[in-house]
């Protein structure tokens, strides 16, 4: 073994323990401290405002913005707007707004057909309008573009892919009656992902929502899901063009505001996930890259917000900067096993051995399909497509090599129930 100074072995040592017990915080006490808090409350998480949605109550419910950004959603806009017109919700309370984004499919047409099917009834139906963009110019510009036609002062951004429970705006707009809460979002479920991770990302959302409602009982959850939330019109902010999480960008506005992001679990929606590994691994890639715009811009909690602060690092930051951990842990560990001469730190020489097997048969999960099948193997390969994604997302981020607009997945609608 090369003779170095013990300083090096110390630091070294250090480094290493500093990155694993960094990401041990983030991907196993947080979620373990919001399972326990969940747990411990569970009599409040049921007893919600807005929990009765009984009809006949005298009830006025809130008017209501649905603002719907599309983009070559031929395949899945009919049924998106006959959810939304299915939705149980006064229809006087409310106007959708359809928004297409330069399509270059027949959104458009099939949007417009559908419109006009609805306005052929003689049943009272809400108000329903199809926008049209000239040219593509991303998810951000179309919200700004909704929300400049929007009537009303509660918006619900909803994805042309997302089905929502009958009585999910209920759900939503019941907990928008604290003054205290700027947004609202709920659990959307998804449905028909590619077999190959399929496992791993159940299990991944399962850990997700259960630490959503821990923080939403903590204070604010830590982002609203871009798929379906309920926001008020003053916690928007315009967002610039080049945006690309639009959603995380007007969740953090709304909390750097004061007040809160609540998760509510009744407010239910299904949404088709990716079908292919190659779709999922871009979308984690588009996350990372804008989570690095995100943090470029300063969109970060205050000062005066430690405990924000406290969810912010836990929950997101330490997983965007999980790869850099990772690699620095390894390089770390490596250079242990290399320069440790002593029986004294002989154990790292073991665990650097441990820890290259380990990363050889991840490896092979994530080339070999046939390993895929198992429940095992699709969490491992699930985990190592996040964690590349996200290296290769922090890249196009700190370049900017990641445009705004946003790449319509192949995906396959799920009918309204």
């Amino acid at each position: 073994m090369f003779a170095v100074p013990p300083i090096v072995v110390t630091i070294l040592a250090i480094g290493f323990w500093a990155c694993m017990l960094v990401l041990l915080h983030s991907y196993v006490v947080y979620p373990m401290l919001a399972r326990l808090i969940c747990r411990g409350q569970r009599r409040r998480i049921t007893a919600q405002p807005g929990a009765s949605l009984d009809a006949g109550d005298g009830r006025v419910w809130p008017a209501i913005s649905v603002l719907v950004p599309a983009f070559n959603e031929a395949d899945v806009i009919a049924g998106k707007i006959e959810n939304l017109m299915g939705l149980d919700y006064p229809a006087d309370r409310i106007e959708i707004l359809i928004f297409d984004d330069g399509s270059s499919d027949r959104t458009v047409a099939v949007a417009e057909q559908a419109i006009s099917g609805v306005h052929d009834g003689v049943t009272v139906e809400p108000a329903i309008r199809l926008i049209r963009g000239m040219q593509r110019r991303g998810k951000a510009s179309a919200v700004n573009s909704l929300a400049g036609e929007a009537r009303y002062d509660l918006w619900l951004l909803t994805d042309a892919n997302v089905i929502m429970d009958r009585q999910a705006l209920k759900h939503l707009a019941g907990q928008l009656e604290d003054p205290k809460v700027g947004a609202v979002t709920g659990p959307v479920v998804l449905v028909d992902s590619g077999e190959s991770f399929q496992q791993g990302e159940i299990l991944y959302y399962q850990i997700e929502r259960s630490i959503q409602v821990a923080e939403s009982l903590m204070g604010s959850v830590m982002g609203v899901d871009g798929g379906m939330y309920l926001v008020r019109r003053e916690s928007v902010p315009p967002l610039p063009h080049d945006t690309i999480l639009d959603d995380f960008t007007v969740s953090m506005a709304v909390m750097r505001q004061g007040q809160r992001i609540v998760y509510c679990k009744q407010a239910y929606a299904t949404e088709c996930g990716t079908v292919s590994a190659r779709q999922e691994f871009r979308r984690r890639v588009r996350i990372a890259a804008g989570a690095v715009q995100l943090v470029g811009r300063g969109w970060l909690p205050k000062v005066s917000q430690p405990w924000l602060w406290f969810e912010f690092v836990s929950h997101k930051l330490i997983r965007w900067m999980s790869p850099v951990l990772l690699i620095s842990a390894a390089l770390a560990l490596f250079g242990l096993g290399v320069f440790s001469g002593s029986t004294e730190h002989s154990g790292y020489r073991w665990a650097a051995v441990f820890g290259a097997a380990v990363s050889v048969l991840a490896l092979a999960v994530s080339l070999l399909p046939v390993l895929q099948r198992s429940a095992l193997g699709s969490v491992v390969h699930y985990l190592v497509l996040s964690q590349v994604a996200i290296g290769v997302g922090l890249i196009k981020g700190i370049f900017h090599m990641q445009p705004p607009q946003w790449e319509k997945a192949d995906r396959v609608m799920e009918r309204s129930q």
